[in-house]
């Protein structure tokens, strides 16, 4: 080879090789160089001792100083790694996450384990809080490759503790998943990213539990948008969330901060007064509408809002509210609106949780009815109460509306929404407490009855619920007389106290 192409061949060279000194292994002997000896171009590759491959052996020996090699070219380099979390005390999900290996083992506490991997996760439920964990691999082309650790809860290497897991349903960071993070999901609509490599639970995408995710290129304020992909497909959509039902954690702590002159966010009951009698079915239903600024105090740049409702639950048939969007609404017509509602009945709570946000949009402007809001209504407990009227209140709380940049926006609440339902006919009979001649109370009643005669000669009580059957009967001897009543299920029951001299008197009793 000419002298000029060597020199050039050999300034090449020290780009992709770095030459080791003589003291390492005696590997390299600079005293070898020779940039004046002409080898050939010819690419007959051999593996030097630095690992490093050579075009042929007069070019190791001759232009790198290089002592020994090995015919052919070197194996491919290869690292061994693995990412973990636990998902309870001492059950761990372990990924590999080494690069292009044909073949792997896992070695817990010294043993071999016999599970295989599934798509590079494996799950191991550890009998200690400390243990050691090795992972092995091998390359088609041969370069083998080890990496070991001593894993333990909460230890720096834990995957949670190197970078910030996705807990789906939780896009906004709080580590709870409710209402409040579909405001994060409907600001990052419609964007991709990358797709999570493994899921805890590979038969539950959106199961409560830490996920490990690459970073998107996009954030919502501090929260970067993996945490939105709730699913882990690549892509923000309504199937984001399902994992906000699925996990979710009621929130207690967001309180409202009202302010005056801003656009109002209020509810209001369709009618004011309702009237009930003999002929009104055991339930019925009341509407009221959710509404947001109004004609001299419009809406501007609404993109979410998340907030809840109290209502009485004493009056409300479980799991019966429901939220019907106003196609017609200025915030958006309904395909372009996300919604997450959850009734907390179940936590004995009279309380609905709900939140609406624009897809990825602009904020809204304007004003009006957002929703409807509809409540079936226990009439036979109504009509079971002493008095005429009986109060169905409904109230706002834990309110946040954020515009299209996530920011919070200033609203006022101006109040509490009653509705008056009022009982035209109490009962066919006159009740005996009316004239003083037998007194039941507290009415409605939970635990424990009181029951005055006055000077009625009464000798015997039957008690019968709504459906006529005889529930008990008891004799009574003097003027006052408890029962225990905790053990009827709520509803209404039909009294009736028979006296010496043949006479009636029935009384109708609520249990709640």
């Amino acid at each position: 080879m000419p002298r000029p192409i060597a020199i050039l061949a050999f300034f090449l060279g020290l780009l992709c090789h770095t030459v080791p000194s003589w003291s390492q292994d005696n590997c390299i002997d600079p005293a070898l160089i020779d940039l004046s000896h002409s080898c050939s171009g010819a690419y007959e590759p051999v593996c030097g001792c630095d690992s490093v491959t050579y075009a042929n052996a007069c070019q190791a020996e001759n232009w790198f100083g290089v002592t020994s090699w090995t015919a052919g070219p070197c194996p491919q380099s290869c690292e061994a790694s693995f990412m973990y979390v636990y998902l309870d005390n001492n059950t761990v999900l372990f990924f590999n996450s080494s690069s292009a290996y044909s073949s792997s083992e896992w070695e817990f506490n010294g043993e071999l384990v016999t599970t295989p991997e599934e798509n590079g996760v494996i799950i191991h439920t550890f009998d200690t809080d400390t243990n050691s964990v090795c992972l092995r691999i091998e390359t088609e082309t041969g370069c083998q490759a080890e990496q070991c650790l001593e894993i333990f809860p909460g230890a720096p290497q834990e995957m949670c503790q190197v970078t910030d897991c996705v807990w789906p349903g939780d896009a906004n960071g709080n580590a709870k998943a409710n209402i409040y993070d579909l405001l994060n999901i409907g600001l990052g609509y419609g964007t991709g990213g990358p797709e999570r490599p493994f899921f805890p639970n590979d038969n539950d995408h959106i199961a409560w539990a830490p996920n490990f995710s690459w970073d998107w290129n996009d954030w919502a304020g501090g929260v970067n948008y993996k945490h939105l992909d709730c699913d882990g497909d690549g892509y923000i959509d309504e199937m984001d969330t399902d994992a906000i039902g699925h996990n979710y954690s009621p929130e207690f702590d967001v309180v409202s901060n009202p302010v005056a002159d801003a656009p109002p966010l209020y509810l209001a009951f369709e009618d004011s007064i309702i009237y009930i009698n003999g002929d009104t079915p055991p339930y019925f239903e009341v509407e009221a509408g959710l509404y947001m600024g109004s004609s001299s105090l419009p809406a501007s740049d609404v993109h979410g809002m998340a907030f809840h409702f109290n209502y009485p639950i004493g009056l409300t048939v479980p799991h019966s509210i429901t939220i019907d969007y106003n196609d017609n609404s200025f915030f958006g017509q309904i395909h372009d609106v996300l919604t997450v509602g959850q009734d907390l009945v179940d936590y004995e709570i009279g309380r609905y949780d709900l939140a609406f946000s624009r897809k990825n949009d602009n904020g809204s402007n304007g004003f009006g009815k957002v929703a409807t809001i509809r409540f079936i209504v226990n009439g036979d407990i109504i009509d079971g109460r002493s008095e005429p009227e009986t109060p169905f209140i409904i109230s706002l709380g834990g309110i946040l509306l954020v515009d299209e940049n996530g920011a919070p926006l200033e609203y006022a609440v101006p109040g509490a929404d009653t509705l008056r339902i009022i009982q035209q006919v109490v009962a066919a009979e006159k009740p005996a407490e009316k004239a003083g001649a037998f007194l039941a109370f507290p009415n409605p009643a939970s635990q424990t009855l009181f029951l005055q005669f006055g000077r009625m000669a009464v000798e015997r009580l039957v008690l019968n619920n709504l459906f006529g059957q005889e529930v008990f009967q008891a004799p009574v001897s003097g003027q006052n007389m408890t029962l225990d009543v905790s053990q009827l299920a709520n509803g209404i029951y039909w009294l009736t106290a028979y006296t010496k001299d043949g006479q009636r008197l029935v009384s109708r009793i609520v249990i709640e």
